[in-house]
């Protein structure tokens, strides 16, 4: 929950409203990494690697889906508006005692950086994953961002706000 998208995700409720980015997601569901990690560390160190020091990345470089395919799946779960980044900002600053306020300073920066609707988005860096792929089914399997991870995304999320409201609310 203190990771920068999760604590996006928790202005939802308070706000009614989630910020337009021009991102792509490229995440990597935490057992798919543990999945690849396992399959290089048990792989047999034959000659199927690219040198005689390889590097593993284990990163999903798949850029298929876009950030307003995240928020349009959500809207499935919950009911919220698409506002314009700074819009959210401005609804953000004013919220008392929400740990993403924390981070405005972050999302401030995408602003400036081109994160921001209007603007472009940058380039990416790409990864090379060729060893990684080569040794682990899990990295040759991996696709993009699709609604079945959008919807455990927002039920744990769902889950931790609730546990955390509930802990507040003892306060």
């Amino acid at each position: 929950m203190s990771e920068a998208y999760p604590m996006m995700l928790s202005t939802v409720k308070e706000l009614g409203c989630l910020p337009r980015l021009k991102e792509d997601l490229t995440w990597l569901p935490v057992d798919v990494a543990a999945r690849a990690v396992l399959d290089i560390l048990f792989h047999n160190q034959g000659g199927e690697v690219e040198s005689e020091c390889p590097v593993f990345h284990i990163t999903n470089n798949n850029r298929s889906t876009k950030w307003i395919d995240f928020l349009n799946w959500q809207q499935k779960y919950s009911s919220f508006k698409i506002v314009n980044l700074e819009a959210w900002l401005q609804k953000l600053e004013k919220l008392e005692n929400h740990p993403a306020r924390n981070l405005s300073w972050l999302w401030k920066k995408n602003i400036k950086s081109g994160a921001g609707e209007e603007k472009e988005a940058k380039s990416q860096i790409t990864f090379q994953t060729t060893n990684a792929e080569r040794v682990s089914v899990a990295m040759r399997n991996v696709g993009p961002v699709d609604e079945d991870l959008v919807r455990k995304i927002w039920m744990w999320l769902e889950r931790e706000m609730a546990a955390e409201e509930k802990v507040r609310s003892k306060l």
